[in-house]
């Protein structure tokens, strides 16, 4: 279960942030329909597909910590048949998917262990890996799992599920269940479904069943949307108090030397003077007061219903 009206805020949020992101991100919807083209887990030489098939993966099975499309390839140049037999295993769907995670696994382990060449620490077949082959292979049934993300999304949701470290099968299962969830709501959104038709070219897989565009709000959730709402009040916020500055300094020189003409005192005299400095003190302190002012809102926004705010206008 979770909250619909937060889950409403995220995909309002999403929609404004999809066209200027949909080439970024349109990638995942490429790499679905190349690997449903040249994934052949027959083919004779099993390392050359697996490279060919998952070229247009990018970060999704590659990243600066963790090489797990570069093992697989290791794997498979240095025994073809254990490799191949790994993902007829995982792709198996009259097996258990507990099972055949874990399988997929301690084969991985096992490939590591009996062909280290000194270099292979890791095997890197983590979760994220496994589900990411999973979506590759069925992508109108399986999500791809990353921790941080579906941690950052359920949390945005108000989920009663939330991924807990070193639960690996049990998160992937419980995210499959929030993501059906989610997506039967994001199914019945016609805008939302026509922004995706209208964006989708000849080499993006169609997406019929919305999942990879679940896993695209996920994604959004955990990355943008708190920053992009921040964002926005900020940016207000800042341009409101340049606005005030500028039209401040400029008053404040006429307030100031009508005042100073004000003053009459037998014996002295007043040098009406400025000098430029306290100008630049005065924009740097109204700038740090605002910055303050927006830190100290950032959590508060967070807590805002932004459907309930907008019911109060009614």
């Amino acid at each position: 279960m979770f909250n619909h009206e937060k889950l409403a805020e995220v995909i309002s949020a999403y929609k404004g942030y999809f066209p200027a992101h949909w080439n970024d991100e349109k990638y995942k919807w490429e790499a679905i329909q190349h690997f449903q083209k040249h994934w052949d887990i027959y083919a004779d030489n099993f390392s050359e597909m697996f490279m060919k098939a998952t070229e247009r993966t990018r970060n999704l099975l590659a990243n600066m910590n963790s090489y797990p499309r570069g093992m697989i390839k290791a794997f498979a140049e240095s025994d073809a048949e254990e490799t191949r037999g790994m993902f007829i295993n995982l792709f198996d769907e009259s097996k258990d998917l507990a099972e055949r995670m874990e399988w997929f696994l301690a084969s991985a382990e096992k490939l590591r262990v009996k062909y280290d060449d000194g270099n292979w620490h890791q095997h890197y077949q983590t979760q994220n890996a496994i589900t990411t082959y999973l979506w590759l292979k069925y992508p109108d049934k399986y999500y791809i799992y990353k921790y941080s993300e579906v941690w950052a999304f359920a949390k945005a949701i108000d989920s009663d599920f939330l991924p807990k470290k070193g639960r690996g099968v049990f998160n992937v299962q419980g995210t499959l269940k929030l993501y059906d969830e989610v997506r039967e709501i994001i199914q019945k959104d016609f805008e939302l479904n026509q922004m995706l038709k209208d964006a989708l070219e000849d080499k993006c897989y169609p997406d019929l069943n919305k999942i990879t565009m679940t896993i695209d709000i996920g994604f959004f959730a955990s990355r943008f949307y708190k920053k992009e709402t921040a964002a926005y009040v900020f940016r207000e916020n800042t341009m409101l108090t340049m606005l005030g500055m500028a039209a401040g300094l400029g008053l404040g020189y006429f307030l100031h030397n009508f005042v100073m003409n004000e003053i009459r005192i037998d014996m002295i005299s007043f040098d009406i003077y400025i000098r430029p400095v306290s100008y630049l003190y005065s924009g740097l302190l109204t700038m740090v007061f605002a910055w303050c002012v927006n830190r100290a809102m950032g959590g508060r926004l967070e807590e805002i219903s932004m459907t309930e705010s907008l019911k109060s206008v009614d």
